[in-house]
């Protein structure tokens, strides 16, 4: 029986609503009760994160949160967090890669410390960022970054993916480029993977990694994929992603997580 639970959050845990189930509520609330470690492990900063972690009694627990792809490592113990890890981009690195993008999509977005900057945006966008995340955006660019977002619709996403990545790639090859979604393209530093985050969290714990399951729909759940004893695509996941997965569980949408832990975990719950 795996004793280690990280999920995805958006495609995964969360319904197309972005919202959480009373479902899943209910059996990650159990599954805690009986000693299973649930990890939160998100491209979303970690504020954004936090009505999930209240719903399920997180902060009761010594686990961890996984924020910004892995580029953020909280642990959560004794109703304390300490930041374990908060990756950054280099130095000058941030404005080369936006000088790089700027032509490719309407909306270009970084994150520093949990705040939202808009490098190039259109209202809607601010709205979206308000009204979805509750975030005030401030127009311009920090000093420094945990992450890159460049959105547009599905289909020019789609149709800038490839040679958008190959030329980040080409210039900063020790950076991640993937899609978490098919809205966006996201940019993250060097060793800010979800997978890096786990590993650093189960190195510092003494945890072995085959004692983990994971569950992601997007390729910056690959990572998780690779170090995990066992992966679990979504079926609205991306092909790639599926194609990486030990299993495919039914979608978000039909509350595919948490009927694939009331089956697994039965004999617990």
């Amino acid at each position: 029986m795996f004793k280690y639970i990280a999920l995805d959050f958006d495609g995964t845990l969360l319904g197309v609503d972005h919202k959480i189930s009373d479902r899943s509520v209910a059996v990650l609330k159990k599954l805690q009760e009986k000693g299973i470690v649930v990890i939160l492990c998100s491209g979303r900063n970690v504020t954004q994160m936090d009505f999930v972690a209240a719903k399920i009694g997180t902060e009761k627990y010594e686990t961890f949160i996984i924020s910004d792809n892995g580029g953020v490592v909280t642990e959560v113990k004794d109703g304390k967090r300490t930041v374990l890890r908060n990756a950054k981009f280099r130095d000058n690195e941030l404005a080369e890669i936006l000088k790089l993008v700027h032509r490719r999509t309407k909306v270009i977005s970084a994150f520093n410390d949990g705040k939202r900057y808009l490098a190039k945006f259109y209202l809607f966008e601010m709205l979206r960022a308000y009204f979805r995340f509750k975030e005030r955006s401030i127009i311009g660019l920090p000093n420094q970054a945990s992450k890159i977002l460049l959105i547009d619709t599905r289909e020019k996403i789609e149709k800038v993916y490839e040679e958008t990545k190959n030329d980040i790639l080409n210039e900063f090859p020790h950076l991640n480029v993937f899609r978490s979604v098919p809205t966006l393209i996201e940019v993250t530093p060097e060793g800010s993977t979800k997978g890096q985050g786990l590993e650093l969290v189960f190195e510092k714990q003494g945890w072995d990694l085959k004692d983990l399951i994971v569950f992601g729909d997007g390729e910056n759940d690959i990572s998780m994929f690779e170090v995990a004893g066992r992966s679990v695509a979504m079926a609205n996941g991306f092909d790639t992603v599926k194609a990486c997965s030990d299993e495919v569980c039914l979608a978000n949408s039909e509350d595919g997580v948490a009927k694939y832990l009331e089956q697994y975990y039965e004999s617990i719950l």
